[in-house]
């Protein structure tokens, strides 16, 4: 059976918790520490090799909460392995360092306006699927709450599927102007460039971070709000790592060095990567991981899950 939600009553409490206290203190460090690597090496390499946590998590998973692990995950750790020393080995490695007014002017250039003219396709094509989705496989209940009651489980996976893949197509911009602030703060204390904070250009970069963050942490604490952890954090990551390599290739022109072989290579190694990704996790997919298939809440955060949900109380015994 499906796991019950937590209440909204417990999940306040976890705030309380020092060990969700630490965990979340080592998740934001963990995420600066990301970010600050960007400025040495480029985009499409790091947001690859970030797959590697998943590697982590099997022997986590083995060697201290004793879980078992089946063959497949087994078999996609080896390809994720696989894909990253391939990427190592005929990706670039190298990055440059951009001024502001540069930074603004790779957004005019044509290989990267094609890119956001592709990506905001697709993210219409999932936002109409998911939303087209959303009408068919759920109700509105007295409350005012969207709740899954009808549909197949593929469809159920696919609204799971293209809520991922909306939110990562914009998210992901989130990693990208990171790169350019880590560049830029580099420029702040190296006194042979001109300081950064003389360019208006430094405050857009500086104001799209905040929105793409914002849009991106709103989108994942709302989608695993809705869905399985264990299921919509590998969307959430394969969607991340598309998203992430093919825009900081085109706008730090990173693939515009590549021969006919690196790009065969690099290509190949991010295909294993994705396969890897997905065996991984195909244990996962599995109808017992969603946390309510008939029970989902589309509301708000804040509103998810247990509220509108009545509780039977025991009928008093007959004397």
């Amino acid at each position: 059976a499906a796991a019950p939600a937590a209440a909204p009553q417990d999940r306040a409490g976890l705030l309380s918790s020092p060990l969700y206290l630490a965990g979340l203190v080592g998740f934001l460090a963990g995420t600066l520490i990301n970010f600050s690597a960007f400025k040495f090496a480029a985009q499409s390499l790091l947001t690859s090799l970030s797959s590697v946590q998943f590697i982590s998590q099997v022997l986590f998973s083995k060697l201290v909460l004793k879980e078992h692990v089946d063959s497949r995950a087994y078999l996609g750790v080896l390809l994720i392995i696989l894909g990253c020393v391939a990427i190592v080995l005929f990706g670039k490695h190298e990055t440059r360092n951009y001024t502001p007014p540069e930074m603004m002017l790779l957004y005019g250039r044509s290989q990267y306006v094609c890119y956001m003219l592709g990506a905001a396709s697709l993210g219409c094509a999932a936002w109409l699927a998911y939303s087209w989705l959303k009408k068919n496989t759920t109700t509105r209940t007295p409350e005012g709450h969207r709740v899954i009651t009808s549909g197949s489980l593929v469809d159920k996976y696919l609204l799971a599927s293209t809520y991922a893949l909306r939110s990562g197509i914009w998210g992901t911009q989130t990693v990208l102007q990171a790169k350019c602030l880590s560049m830029l703060l580099t420029q702040l204390f190296d006194s042979r460039v001109e300081n950064p904070l003389y360019y208006y250009q430094t405050y857009f970069i500086i104001l799209a971070f905040i929105m793409s963050a914002c849009y991106w942490m709103l989108r994942l604490n709302h989608g695993l709000s809705m869905f399985d952890a264990v299921y919509m954090i590998p969307l959430f990551q394969i969607s991340w790592i598309i998203f992430s390599t093919l825009s900081g290739g085109i706008y730090f022109q990173e693939f515009v060095e590549y021969g006919a072989n690196e790009i065969a290579a690099f290509g190949a190694g991010f295909v294993l990567l994705l396969v890897g990704l997905v065996e991984r996790c195909v244990r996962c997919f599995g109808e017992s991981l969603f946390l309510s298939l008939t029970r989902v809440d589309f509301s708000l955060v804040s509103h998810s899950f247990a509220r509108g949900r009545r509780r039977r109380r025991p009928k008093a015994r007959q004397k």
